[in-house]
């Protein structure tokens, strides 16, 4: 029994032998001391009578992982983080459903990272997701005793830009607006119209219910929403009007984008309209996110409180909202400038009022 290198890998094997049965295993890594760890647990396990010549890793799969992970460790966390593990593990299992842990390699993590960036997924949100994995992968090392590695530690996560200012131009808006009327039956038109006069998110407006609107009032009331705290919405004339002509023409459906159906819109249906639109606008390097960036932006840009800005669009810190804070000191400009005037009235002799 020992641990070894062979002249055809470049990894370590271990080699011991169980009930007379001498085996050969490669520990798929070329760290020696991890694979001395590796080949101590086995040797616990031969001694505990545990080892049937398999290794967990090749036992256990993607969704018994997660299902455990679900079960255990997310309930543990705010109902937020909740919401977004289980909006993650749709997306992750996507690629990994039905795989045993030790199929989930680097490589094949680091695919599945770039095809999501392929449909559009923001770095923030690829990163989520790896995140999620990672942590239960940590868990099935660490406690669980699933596996040895966690194949995600090789995967660094993607750069963001968290900073990001994109925004549309009163001309732009024109466009994409005239652009996505063909889309979803006219309703992409007029969820774009929601997102820019509410900073809404993509989740709040795609499941958005009649229920949450009080037209007395004109405010939607959100109770699910990213932080965990319950907000409201108030409604320009320009949302009010749209949401009213909806619910008149509205077919029995407790959403307020649905299908002819009466199902709610799916997101990705959605999204593929939307990235149609900008292109047949001529809009580039725009995400649906940015429509909540546009609306922001242009209520900073006219003088609007920060403070209050970050109450409509649900930021749970000041410093969220604070991003903004160059445009609001181009909205102040104006009032230095008046320096100028009083100093163009002092030196023609005039006073404040503008007499000789």
């Amino acid at each position: 029994m020992g641990l070894f290198r062979r002249k055809d890998s470049a990894y370590w094997w271990i080699s011991f032998t169980v009930g007379g049965k001498r085996y050969r295993i490669s520990t798929e890594t070329k760290d020696r001391k991890l694979a001395e760890k590796i080949y101590a647990s086995i040797l616990v396990k031969v001694a505990e009578g545990k080892w049937f010549g398999r290794d967990p890793a090749l036992c256990y799969t993607f969704n018994e992982l997660m299902e455990r992970f679900m079960k255990e460790y997310a309930p543990q966390r705010k109902l937020s983080m909740v919401k977004r593990y289980e909006c993650a593990l749709v997306h992750l299992k996507k690629y990994f459903s039905d795989k045993t842990l030790s199929e989930i390699t680097p490589d094949l993590i680091s695919s599945c990272m770039h095809k999501r960036r392929e449909e559009g997924a923001a770095s923030a949100t690829i990163n989520r997701e790896r995140a999620m994995l990672s942590k239960a992968f940590n868990l099935a090392v660490n406690v669980w005793g699933w596996i040895m590695t966690n194949p995600c530690q090789k995967v660094p996560p993607y750069p963001e830009n968290n900073k990001r200012d994109r925004w549309l131009t009163w001309e732009e808006e024109e466009r994409l607006l005239a652009a996505s009327e063909p889309y979803l039956n006219g309703a992409l038109r007029d969820i774009i119209i929601l997102a820019l006069n509410t900073g809404m998110r993509q989740g709040e407006i795609m499941n958005l219910r009649w229920d949450q609107i009080d037209f007395d009032k004109r405010v939607i009331i959100l109770q699910e929403t990213k932080t965990g705290t319950p907000r409201g919405v108030p409604l320009n004339n320009t949302v009010f009007k749209m949401l009213v002509r909806r619910y008149t023409e509205r077919k029995n459906s407790e959403y307020v984008f649905s299908t002819r159906k009466g199902t709610k819109i799916g997101t990705r249906n959605m999204l593929r309209g939307f990235y149609k639109a900008l292109s047949k606008a001529g809009i580039s390097d725009f995400r649906f996110h940015d429509l909540r960036h546009t609306f922001a932006t242009r209520l900073v840009q006219v003088g609007d409180q920060l403070y209050r800005i970050g109450q409509i669009l649900g930021h749970s810190q000041v410093e969220t909202t604070q991003r903004y804070a160059h445009h609001y000191l181009e909205s102040l400009r104006p009032s230095v400038m008046l320096l100028d005037n009083l100093r163009g009235a002092r030196n023609s002799g005039k006073d404040l009022s503008g007499k000789e």
